[in-house]
């Protein structure tokens, strides 16, 4: 489903970079470095090279970024404390709903956000205020190892379904493995309900592989992971890897 095509050479010791399109540019927020809470900016090209990086920062870590009502919002992802920064405002909100790794997803002017995978937990939140409703859905298996990962896309020919990746947590021998699972989310009846798939782990990707986003450029889907041979919060290379999204089906679907 997945081919290799570059390493992003971002700034030595920073990782978790989550990209989109914005303004007539590419923008990318990442963790500025694994063991600080702070978010960085920086713009790329459309072939992922960094053109500009002025190490403009806020508090946080583990950035996604949406459009939600033609506005960017980033994610800062605090465990338990979780807020979304207006890009253009300045402004912080705060997400009332604890733990972190939310998938958001624009659906028809409402803004909803995934908080477990399994058993599937959908919030409804409002901006004004922070406040979220708890959404009846179909529910699935429990398994905790199902996290959040990307935003949501919206299907090109089905305005009520959307996909996304996610990370898949457990343990291998004693080494901490995160793989690459498909999730899709769909409005269409009375309560949305979520499928989820484990997809092949992209080629030569090291023991932590999260999808941090999915861009399309030119014509073609890419996603971007954050990699790393061990568990965060220690000195090792942090890979940002974009691999192109190649499983024709799935495009057919999407684009």
């Amino acid at each position: 489903m997945f081919t290799f095509v570059k390493r992003i050479d971002t700034t030595k010791d920073s990782i978790f970079y989550s990209f989109i399109h914005y303004n007539n540019e590419i923008l990318g927020f990442g963790r500025r470095h694994y063991n600080k809470h702070l978010i960085k900016k920086i713009k790329i090209d459309e072939e992922f090279n960094i053109i500009e990086d002025n190490d403009e920062t806020f508090s946080g870590e583990d950035p996604r970024c949406f459009i939600h009502n033609k506005k960017l919002y980033v994610t800062d992802n605090y465990v338990d404390k979780q807020h979304l920064y207006d890009y253009d405002s300045k402004a912080f909100i705060r997400v009332k709903s604890n733990g972190k790794n939310c998938s958001f997803i624009s659906h028809k002017n409402n803004l909803y956000f995934i908080h477990r995978m399994k058993t599937f937990k959908l919030n409804k939140i409002y901006l004004e205020c922070g406040f979220s409703k708890i959404i009846n859905v179909e529910q699935n298996e429990n398994n905790f190892e199902y996290r959040g990962g990307t935003s949501g896309y919206r299907f090109k020919n089905d305005e009520n379904k959307y996909y996304g990746f996610g990370h898949r947590t457990y343990y291998d021998n004693n080494v901490l493995k995160h793989d690459v699972f498909l999730w899709i989310v769909d409005f269409t009846n009375a309560k949305p309900s979520i499928t989820i798939k484990d997809v092949p782990k992209p080629p030569n990707s090291k023991n932590i592989c999260d999808p941090t986003c999915v861009i399309e450029i030119k014509g073609k889907l890419y996603m971007v992971t954050a990699e790393s041979d061990s568990a965060w919060f220690c000195y090792q290379d942090y890979d940002t890897n974009v691999y192109e999204i190649t499983d024709y089906d799935f495009i057919k679907m999407v684009l």
